[in-house]
């Protein structure tokens, strides 16, 4: 049942992560272009325009990235619920298979921290699962300027003229 969830809610958060990172993108480019033309900004008086657009752009970026946190964390606590109810179950389980001298004590301190220890690490491996594909997010938006064509200056005399 975990599995299924899992797979579904990792899928929604790589989409979640690369909407964000996009939108990170894309302040970089205003950024970049503000900067670029900082003396065309200067003249023209647009500098509240750059402004009004950046702070667009970044209340944008903020909201996605309130919706994968948020996401995230509904996610972690779902599965967090799912984790202890297991072990609670498991324990009870225990304890009554103890009540009824069908299992030692030490193969019930053995079972629960076998438990115990395969819950911790698939916390941990969903953990590292999430930052991977945050990473592969950000991994996909840098190849985004490599796939975009350079002009080729030699068929284009006017952008020769420019630079």
């Amino acid at each position: 049942m975990l599995l299924p969830v899992c797979f579904v809610s990792k899928k929604k958060l790589s989409n979640l992560s690369a909407l964000a990172t996009n939108k990170r993108q894309e302040i970089t480019g205003v950024i970049n272009d503000c900067l670029a033309n900082i003396a065309t900004v200067f003249n023209f008086a647009s500098k509240k325009q750059e402004q009004n657009l950046l702070e667009k752009h970044n209340n944008e970026f903020i909201m996605l990235e309130k919706k994968r946190l948020k996401f995230l964390f509904i996610n972690h606590l779902f599965i967090g619920f799912v984790y202890c109810l297991m072990s609670i179950s498991v324990l009870y389980l225990l304890i009554k298979l103890r009540q009824q001298q069908l299992i030692s004590n030490g193969e019930l301190a053995m079972v629960f921290s076998l438990i115990y220890f395969t819950i911790d690490a698939t916390w941990h491996l969903l953990g590292a699962f999430d930052n991977l594909l945050i990473a592969i997010g950000n991994f996909k938006e840098s190849f985004l300027v490599l796939k975009n064509q350079q002009p080729n200056l030699d068929k284009n005399p006017s952008i020769q003229l420019l630079l």
